[in-house]
């Protein structure tokens, strides 16, 4: 079955997070389902952004506890446009990302890349 995406606007990015769940638990087994990982203090790797990364196609996303940007950036002729769209943070996934930040759920985080 595909993963569902939603449209690039403020009520296609709020319902993305409203799907994650009520809770920050919610939120976290809603992303382990999906095999969701991401770094701790990332804003642009967390969990939550490499979700609506793909739940929103084609944008670029950072996340913190206060709110959410996703900005898309479109060609026209020899300039780069952006475009963005800028929510709140629903207090489920805030709280979520506090924990995740300090680490409370192991399995979700993602190691970051060893350079040698």
């Amino acid at each position: 079955m595909a993963e569902q995406t939603y449209p690039f606007t403020e009520e296609g990015a709020s319902q993305a997070l409203e799907d994650l769940g009520a809770t920050p638990a919610d939120v976290a087994a809603a992303l382990a389902v999906r095999g969701i990982k991401g770094i701790v203090n990332n804003e642009y790797c967390c969990p939550v952004a490499n979700y609506l990364q793909t739940a929103v196609g084609g944008a670029e996303v950072q996340v913190w506890d206060v709110e959410c940007t996703l900005t898309r950036r479109v060609q026209v002729d020899e300039y780069v446009e952006s475009e963005d769209v800028v929510i709140d943070t629903p207090k489920p996934i805030a709280v979520f990302l506090s924990a995740f930040d300090a680490e409370e759920y192991p399995d979700l985080i993602e190691k970051e890349p060893v350079h040698v």
